[in-house]
């Protein structure tokens, strides 16, 4: 659990890194298009200046791709946070009523800033009764091995 806010850290700043990388290769497209038709281009003047990038081209599909799958990635990780469960709890729907679940807000703080305070929610009290096992006697272990 403690190494799971660095999990999600990493794909969160995947996710924005791929959607800066798709703005920058947007960016570069408008400027070739400026460039090579002037302020006033229209868009066929644009698709022209691009299809002139085909490894631009590539690398926005490549971006989009592994954006869409770590987007997911991030969605469910969220919503996973947002109830406070694993994800091996979600897949086997382990809990019928979660006793973790203290609503979206608490349980993201919960599980980013403080996650050693997990603790279910209710009273926790362990009522245990004792029977002596035969065998146990009242010799000291110094007796015990005195023997």
């Amino acid at each position: 659990l403690h190494n799971y806010r660095y999990f999600v850290v990493l794909i969160y700043s995947a996710t924005l890194f791929l959607i800066e990388c798709m703005y920058v290769v947007f960016r570069i497209f408008h400027q070739r298009n400026i460039d090579i038709n002037g302020p006033e281009a229209d868009c066929f003047d644009w698709m022209v200046s691009v299809w002139q990038e085909p490894d631009l081209i590539l690398f926005f599909f490549y971006c989009i791709v592994l954006m869409l799958a770590v987007l997911l990635l991030s969605i469910y990780h969220t919503v996973i946070t947002m109830q406070n469960l694993t994800t091996n709890e979600h897949v086997r729907s382990y809990y019928k009523d979660n006793p973790f679940d203290f609503g979206p807000l608490l349980n993201c703080k919960q599980v980013y800033f403080h996650p050693e305070l997990v603790l279910a929610d209710g009273i926790d009290r362990i009522e245990a009764d004792y029977d002596e096992h035969p065998s146990v006697s009242d010799e000291s272990f110094e007796e015990f091995q005195g023997r």
